[in-house]
């Protein structure tokens, strides 16, 4: 669902929808416990579960309000993970800023707009996107280095450029750091490359030799112009 709604298969799509409305019931009628709103850890995938289901147009669900409640809280939280020691986690932050960069500014209460702030200060003032210094009981993970497509729970310095440009918080000193580094990123030929750490869960036509560099290529042109 997260790839298909980020490949821009268009929203009214019957099998998109299906699955919108699939994954909606699984994660109300609780079959699998690590979905419970309840637990911390999983901002990665709330808040790409928020992101495809506002792009369905389901965000009058009331499960999808709980959610984007949920979120909020999680942003405030910084994200706290389980799977990172239980430190606030930068990918969590992110993929919560970018479900709810899909509520229309027009429709955001305070609690979400003091959310996304809680977010963006987390990623950009509170630590460094340029240096990845977030919490963690290892060195910054790799894949910070790496540009990357497509991104599943993880994220790099292309995909938050990308969610801070849809919020309109590209102005801020560190990520206009950031974006020197990924214009330096550019080969002679005018592309970027990057990697697929997934390419054996996607479709052949996205991993073949240039499969990859086109997508890559069309975020950071998105996000310069």
């Amino acid at each position: 669902m997260l790839l298909l709604t980020e490949l821009g298969l268009e929203p009214e799509n019957a099998g998109l929808q299906k699955g919108a409305d699939f994954t909606l019931a699984t994660v109300q009628e609780g079959k699998t416990n690590y979905l419970r709103l309840h637990m911390t850890g999983f901002g990665c995938f709330w808040g790409n579960w928020l992101r495809y289901q506002l792009y369905c147009g389901k965000g009058m669900d009331p499960f999808t309000g709980q959610v984007i409640d949920f979120i909020c809280g999680d942003l405030e939280r910084g994200g706290k993970c389980r799977y990172n020691s239980d430190l606030p986690c930068a990918w969590a932050v992110v993929r919560g800023l970018y479900g709810l960069a899909l509520v229309p500014e027009s429709s955001r209460s305070e609690k979400v707009e003091n959310a996304i702030k809680a977010g963006i200060g987390f990623l950009l003032d509170d630590y460094d996107l340029l240096a990845a210094n977030y919490p963690a009981d290892h060195k910054p993970h790799p894949l910070w280095d790496t540009i990357s497509f497509p991104l599943f729970y993880h994220a790099d310095r292309l995909f938050v450029l990308r969610v801070l440009k849809e919020l309109n918080a590209l102005d801020h000193p560190t990520a206009q750091k950031t974006l020197a580094w990924l214009r330096e990123k550019q080969t002679r030929s005018g592309i970027w490359r990057g990697s697929s750490p997934f390419s054996d869960r996607t479709w052949p036509f996205m991993v073949k030799p240039d499969g990859v560099e086109r997508w890559i290529t069309l975020h950071a042109l998105e996000v310069l112009t």
